[in-house]
């Protein structure tokens, strides 16, 4: 795409000073246009028609090197930015509002690893393309919430993603992160049992929905 858009850009900078060159003639035919003097390491000297079509070529030089060079630089490091709202449910099924406190706790990861940001609640990720179709999977992880992941390529292939070529961006829609549940506490005690520490090692992790507290050693 970015080497179609050049040629094109270079096509458009060789047509237009001719268009508007005839034009500028064909409005006024007794116009002079002269153009003289040196131009990397040469004389021009040139009137009529041509004159009018040199000039112009050289005054859209400068606004196309930019563009090109714009265009070069989205050939060497393509990047995307992809959109997916993000909303949390509690046990109930009942949207949870999202305060300071979960907007820090939330952490978003591309296998393979990049940098990352999130705006909750929406997430923008700049992801590298390197070939076509080949995006990097989205991990979801926000502590007290199931772990989700997400897959760019399967959601555009399946057409559930909204993709922008021209400003290169995808909208992969909704995540959804529900709630981790509460284990009931009839079966905590065994929990307990089974997450015991051995003898000499390490405290015993926290059970969901209670204080993290360290067990006296025997």
């Amino acid at each position: 795409m970015a080497i179609i858009s050049s040629i094109l850009l270079y096509v458009l900078w060789m047509l237009l000073p001719a268009v508007i060159a005839i034009g500028i003639f064909r409005l006024f035919p007794d116009t002079k246009v002269r153009a003289s003097g040196p131009f990397q390491n040469l004389t021009i000297n040139v009137t009529g028609a041509f004159g009018a079509f040199f000039i112009t070529l050289l005054a859209g030089w400068f606004l196309i090197d930019r563009i090109d060079a714009r265009i070069q630089q989205s050939l060497v490091s393509p990047t995307w930015e992809v959109m997916v709202k993000v909303s949390f449910l509690d046990n109930e099924g009942e949207e949870i509002r999202v305060d300071r406190a979960l907007r820090e706790d939330v952490k978003v990861f591309v296998e393979p690893p990049i940098a990352k940001t999130a705006e909750l609640p929406y997430v923008y990720v700049r992801l590298p393309l390197v070939k076509p179709g080949e995006w990097p999977t989205l991990y979801f992880n926000v502590p007290g919430f199931i772990s989700e992941t997400l897959s760019p390529r399967r959601l555009i292939a399946d057409g559930e993603a909204e993709v922008d070529s021209w400003r290169q961006r995808v909208d992969l829609g909704e995540m959804v992160l529900r709630q981790v549940p509460d284990i009931p506490s009839s079966t905590r005690p065994r929990v307990e049992a089974y997450l015991a520490p051995a003898p000499g090692g390490p405290p015993m992790p926290a059970v969901p929905g209670e204080a993290s507290t360290e067990r006296e050693r025997p």
